[in-house]
């Protein structure tokens, strides 16, 4: 009878180890991951949602001679409220004018006269038509404030004195933050 229970004790020992498999040593690791969601990292300054850029009435004259440009507007874009941010990206896009793709078209139909937009640092201008990088302007973010200069203009897209007419454009700026 002992030679049957150890063969029996053998044969459940065995029949265990095989369902536990080889034995291998295991650890635990425990972690854990916080983050948060925001819809920006920096606030526009009050004023500058939605906001409007009326440049000065101009005789339509000062396009005379074959000037195409007249009525230059400054303007400020600000955020502020900008955590952790180093660079904040002003991603410009709207329409192109159909005669002048570089500049943004008039909601105003037909017309002639266009919205040029530059950035006052540089007097480069902002292409409506443009690639990404050619409408991005990049500004460092001071403290907790960025602020983009822009220019604003009546463009003439005819090459001779226009007809009176009105200048409305629209212009959406994406932001995006490093």
């Amino acid at each position: 009878m002992t030679r049957i229970s150890s063969l029996t004790a053998w044969l459940c020992a065995s029949f265990f180890l095989w369902l536990a498999g080889p034995a291998n040593a295991v650890d635990t690791v425990r972690f854990n991951v916080t983050g948060r969601l925001v819809t920006s990292t920096c606030d526009f300054s009050v004023g500058d949602v939605d906001r409007t850029i009326a440049l000065d009435k101009i005789n339509v004259t000062a396009f005379a001679g074959g000037v195409q440009s007249a009525g230059k507007k400054d303007f400020t874009l600000s955020l502020i409220n900008c955590a952790n941010a180093t660079t904040a990206n002003f991603l410009f896009s709207g329409s192109p004018h159909l005669v002048d793709g570089q500049r943004f078209a008039n909601g105003v139909s037909p017309s002639v006269i266009a919205l040029w937009l530059t950035d006052t640092a540089t007097g480069t201008t902002i292409p409506a038509n443009g690639s990404v990088l050619q409408r991005t302007r990049s500004v460092p973010v001071t403290g907790s404030t960025a602020s983009l200069g822009l220019s604003a203009y009546y463009w003439n897209t005819s090459g001779s004195v226009p007809a009176p007419s009105k200048l409305t454009s629209r212009v959406t700026i994406t932001m995006s933050y490093l």
